[in-house]
């Protein structure tokens, strides 16, 4: 593998930079398009650039939006220019090693799925959109909704809070897990149920087969100002009636991994998870 596409978030200086510096020591990679923006992403460029991998210089958010734009089974390397860096474990001082490694066949691929939304209004389709992290209804006011959730068509609940999360294995380390939710390996295939703020005692997150179907709907009364996000960047208005139906994405988002960190590794480096290590005296 040695052909490679620069997804960049130019808008942050220290990304031109280092663009700037990779670009003039790329070996030994052949690095033969660089774009702005995720949207630039075309599968007829990628075919006809006979485009390999896609290296992404930026946070995890954007990371996100290349993830939604391409629609072509290209692994991603992602270099981490932001807060958290969940998706893009790549620091750039550990690029030059990690392409070494790329080339030299030193790496495994890795499949992560992806969530299709489609929101579905007096029978239509009217919006529809992918997400690598999740899907969130929830009410810009902050005021109570009802969400009357199924699962293959079977009735799971009913609640009143402040909406609901749907979330992949990747995005259950973001919103999810501050609502409360289970921490998935990403390499699953599953679907995570978490309500926010419900307002009872005993509703809880809820794990389901990646081939399942969801549809949540509002029941009476609702307030109005209810909206979809999708990874916290895509937004649709919602109406009283609407359907919102999930279910897993034809395409998955594909990850390039030389082994410099394992999953459980990132967990304990980001968010201290495990506590602390005590030495036991003998």
């Amino acid at each position: 593998m040695e052909k490679f596409a620069l997804v960049a978030d130019f808008s942050k200086s220290e990304v031109r930079k280092a663009v700037k510096a990779f670009q003039a020591s790329v070996k030994p990679i052949e690095l033969v398009d660089c774009f702005e923006k995720p949207e630039q992403l075309d599968s007829s460029i990628i075919s006809q650039k006979k485009i390999q991998g896609i290296i992404v210089f930026g946070g995890d958010g954007f990371i996100l939006s290349t993830a939604r734009q391409l629609d072509a089974p290209i692994p991603v390397v992602g270099v981490n220019f932001g807060k958290v860096g969940f998706l893009t474990e790549v620091s750039i001082s550990e690029l030059p090693q990690c392409m070494s490694k790329i080339v030299s066949g030193e790496f495994t691929v890795q499949k992560r799925i992806m969530l299709h939304f489609e929101i579905i209004r007096d029978g239509e389709v009217v919006n529809e959109t992918v997400a690598l992290n999740d899907g969130v209804i929830k009410n810009v006011a902050s005021r109570l909704i009802c969400c009357q959730i199924k699962v293959n068509d079977e009735e799971m609940c009913t609640y009143g809070g402040d909406g609901v999360i749907i979330s992949t294995p990747v995005g259950s380390t973001a919103y999810s897990m501050s609502a409360g939710g289970p921490v998935l390996t990403p390499g699953m295939s599953a679907m995570i149920i978490t309500p926010i703020c419900p307002h009872t005692l005993t509703m809880r997150p809820v794990i389901i087969p990646s081939d399942n179907t969801i549809e949540v709907c509002f029941y009476p009364p609702y307030p109005g100002g209810c909206i979809f996000t999708a990874d916290g960047q895509i937004y649709f208005d919602l109406n009283e009636n609407d359907i919102i139906r999930v279910k897993q994405a034809e395409r998955s988002f594909h990850i390039l991994k030389t082994g410099n960190r394992n999953f459980f590794d990132i967990l304990k480096e980001k968010f201290s998870w495990g506590g602390k290590k005590y030495l036991m005296q003998p």
